[in-house]
């Protein structure tokens, strides 16, 4: 990783990071879809960690290290994504620009 920033960095005047999700095929998953869903979650886990470095799903797994965590966001991730494409989750907002200030709500059906 610190090759790649380096590289980076040496370019132009940029302070960089480097986070990495692992997910392995097919010892962590079976599809193409639910393989980027493991690096991903792999991925959030390495940005909790303060960036910066890498995670390996299996290893999660096998600790506990952020596996619960990750795979709670995974789900309601995909909770909303469904809810948004079906119609029961709407989200809005707004600006008053006489007072400079944000609104907004967020519904759902059940």
């Amino acid at each position: 990783m610190q090759g790649v920033k380096e590289r980076l960095e040496s370019r132009q005047n940029l302070h960089t990071t480097l986070s990495i999700g692992i997910a392995i095929y097919p010892d962590d998953a079976d599809t193409t879809e639910s393989l980027f869903m493991q690096a991903d979650k792999a991925l959030f886990h390495s940005k909790a960690q303060g960036r910066n470095n890498f995670q390996v799903f299996s290893e999660m797994q096998e600790s506990g290290r952020g596996f619960v965590d990750t795979n709670l966001t995974a789900q309601f991730y995909n909770c909303i994504k469904k809810s948004v494409a079906t119609g029961a989750f709407s989200a809005h907002r707004g600006c008053d620009h006489a007072s400079n200030s944000l609104s907004g709500s967020i519904g759902a059906l059940a």
